[in-house]
């Protein structure tokens, strides 16, 4: 097949897989396609809501009006080592960069959101985010690690409107990009096959049935290292600078002198001061064992059987209801792609892991194995 039909079959499942139905429009949500774009922002910390809007106002006066090319937005960071408070990114689309010693620049890559238009008070916004993850989370879909707000007339409180949005992850686009560098774009078209009938409102009974098949049809074509590679490349991102941070961590112990098992203890114990790296993980030998907090904390220590325990600790929305059902064990591989990105970068080197435990195959938790270089 030739690339020029490869990219017309991936825009036609995307385009398809994205349409917009009837029931979004009910609850006021809308979907968007944003394109790349320049921005200009500052990386900061509030500690309330209505701090972003003076802080819009400040960065503001550091852009030249000519170079402003769209409405102010803020991106708050949900996995972060802040002890309080909330990791914000505040800023605005520009034409072009510019001389700046406060702000810097980057261009904001191509993302999808479930949107709603929230014109009342700013304290309801968590609201809000609450429809449009229960939204999400009844058609099978994951978000990115921070959400996005938009800001029109953001300094008149009485005219304020707040565009609130939940990023998607892209993990089908990721699944299609990374069986075609694996096994190539014949092959991956006919794994994925029926994925360009999924559209936005298909039932969430559909698309788990479409998700097993896949797997199914994947295993019978592959072996565990393609697997591996192909569904652990779908992995919700890691922040690259939580990654960055905890490098230098390492670096900085092994320039004392230990071996490089002992680094890494030195960089196990940092993490445990700090918020944000979840349930750190415990060495044996030359493995890191790392296990997965529960989704939902509460209802995981509260529950009383082993299928609500299972449901509550799932962070994954098509799968999470069908536990008890046939999941071949590939699928969290994904999961395993989350503490990969963390200690590839930390090391910069490849890794191997391995699933240890997982709820596909009956256990309470997910854990995974990371071998580390001898």
């Amino acid at each position: 097949m030739s690339t020029i039909n490869v990219e017309i079959t991936k825009t036609f499942i995307v385009t398809k897989f994205l349409k917009m139905l009837m029931e979004s429009s009910k609850l006021g949500i809308d979907y968007s396609v944003h394109a790349p774009q320049l921005v200009a922002s500052v990386r900061t910390t509030i500690q309330t809501r209505k701090e972003v809007f003076s802080k819009i106002q400040d960065v503001i006066t550091l852009i030249p009006d000519k170079l402003i090319c769209g409405k102010p937005f803020c991106i708050f960071y949900w996995v972060t080592t802040l002890a309080e408070g909330s990791d914000v990114e505040i800023g605005l689309p520009v034409s072009e960069k510019f001389d700046s010693v406060e702000l810097e620049f980057r261009t904001l890559p191509k993302f999808e959101a479930f949107s709603i238009n929230h014109k009342r008070a700013v304290e309801d916004v968590g609201k809000v985010y609450g429809k449009l993850f229960q939204y999400a989370n009844k058609f099978g879909f994951p978000s990115q690690e921070f959400g996005r707000e938009v800001y029109h007339n953001f300094d008149d409180e009485d005219s304020r409107e707040i565009m609130v949005q939940f990023i998607l992850h892209p993990w089908n686009k990721l699944l299609v990009e990374n069986m075609d560098k694996v096994l190539g774009a014949e092959l991956q078209q006919k794994i994925t096959e029926g994925m360009e009938a999924l559209e936005i409102e298909t039932p969430l009974e559909k698309k788990f049935e479409w998700l097993v098949g896949m797997l199914k049809k994947l295993e019978e074509v592959t072996d565990e290292s393609q697997r591996f590679d192909i569904i652990s490349g779908c992995a919700h991102f890691f922040p690259e600078e939580m990654i960055s941070e905890l490098h230098e961590v390492f670096l900085e112990a092994l320039k004392n002198g230990p071996s490089m098992i002992e680094a890494v203890d030195q960089t196990l114990e940092y993490m445990k001061t700090h918020k944000g790296w979840g349930s750190v993980p415990f060495r044996k030998g030359n493995v890191l064992y790392t296990t997965k907090n529960p989704n939902n904390p509460k209802a995981f220590a509260e529950a009383k059987t082993h299928k609500e325990k299972i449901k509550a600790y799932c962070f994954c929305p098509i799968i999470r209801d069908n536990l008890d059902k046939d999941i071949p064990v590939t699928f969290c591989n994904c999961g395993a792609g989350w503490p990969k990105q963390i200690w590839e970068g930390v090391l910069g080197k490849s890794l191997k892991v391995e699933i240890v435990k997982s709820l596909t195959q009956g256990d309470e938790e997910c854990q995974f194995a990371v071998h580390l270089p001898v």
